[in-house]
């Protein structure tokens, strides 16, 4: 239950060591993931750019098998080749590897939808992803970019943030997406000391009404968080003592995980004793 990020070419500062043509090309195949079988012109106007430099991107990463045109239809949608790289990330990512079992764990355990988030930057990252059997689910996308004052995952991301990163969404606009989202800054900022003080947070229909979120962060080396983990789902099943069971099961997981990939997890108060995190 995390928000998708929108316009995030938009938000990047101007760089002069940016490399507009590749920048471009990236933002191609992110335009392609979120809607497949686009045309030239609609893509040339997505982008802001002319049909010829549309087609001539589409073409350096066709031959290089990262899209895939279809000559009838004159669409293009992703190609198998960044399903290779997919598998590598997996593969050389410490992270990834070292929780993939204990992810598989966690679902089976809670049999609601489990996600592991990093933060890149302003914005917090899906890694991996497990499904729950529901038919209701909440799961997000693997590599589906999400802003940071919303949902589980990226609220425990934020709130263990640098102070600068929390200062740049303190004072930058705060989205709105359902009457329960948390858009004044002096709240959000009491939110955020909350969350680091009980060591978890539970989202309720803050981005989709219909859904909840209950995260935890995962320590690396020094006390560093380096990921949460979260538990989503439909409000509807949510019972106040599901409520508790799984922030439970997602501090505990979370520890594992920490465990995991070498890190070490601060002293926190004790979830029983603390008082329930605000929705």
């Amino acid at each position: 239950m995390d928000a998708a990020l929108g316009g995030q070419g938009e938000a990047m500062e101007r760089d002069r060591y940016l490399i507009e043509a590749v920048d471009r090309a990236l933002e191609v195949l992110e335009i392609l993931a979120q809607e497949p079988d686009l045309g030239v012109t609609e893509l040339a106007r997505r982008l802001g750019v002319s049909k010829t430099l549309a087609f001539r991107l589409l073409h350096t990463l066709e031959r290089r098998d990262y899209i895939i045109r279809d000559p009838l239809r004159r669409t293009s949608q992703l190609g198998h080749r960044l399903r290779y790289l997919a598998d590598r990330v997996e593969h050389q990512n410490i992270l990834v590897r070292a929780t993939k079992e204990l992810l598989d764990e966690f679902a089976r355990v809670c049999r609601e939808d489990i996600n592991l988030f990093v933060r890149t930057g302003m914005t917090a990252l899906c890694v991996a992803t497990r499904p729950s059997p529901h038919q209701v689910r909440m799961m997000a996308e693997v590599g589906r970019s999400n802003l940071l004052h919303v949902g589980g995952s990226s609220t425990v991301l934020l709130a263990f943030a640098p102070p600068e990163v929390q200062e740049i969404v303190l004072r930058g606009e705060l989205k709105m997406f359902t009457p329960h989202t948390l858009v004044d800054p002096v709240r959000l900022r009491q939110r955020l000391e909350q969350v680091r003080a009980l060591g978890y947070h539970v989202s309720r229909g803050d981005l989709d009404e219909a859904g909840f979120s209950i995260a935890a962060p995962i320590f690396g080396y020094g006390g560093v968080v380096m990921a949460a983990v979260s538990i989503a789902g439909a409000l509807s099943r949510l019972t106040p003592e599901l409520t508790d069971h799984y922030r439970d099961l997602a501090l505990s997981f979370a520890d594992r995980m920490s465990a995991a990939i070498g890190g070490r997890v601060p002293l926190v108060p004790d979830a029983d004793s603390s008082p329930t995190a605000p929705a």
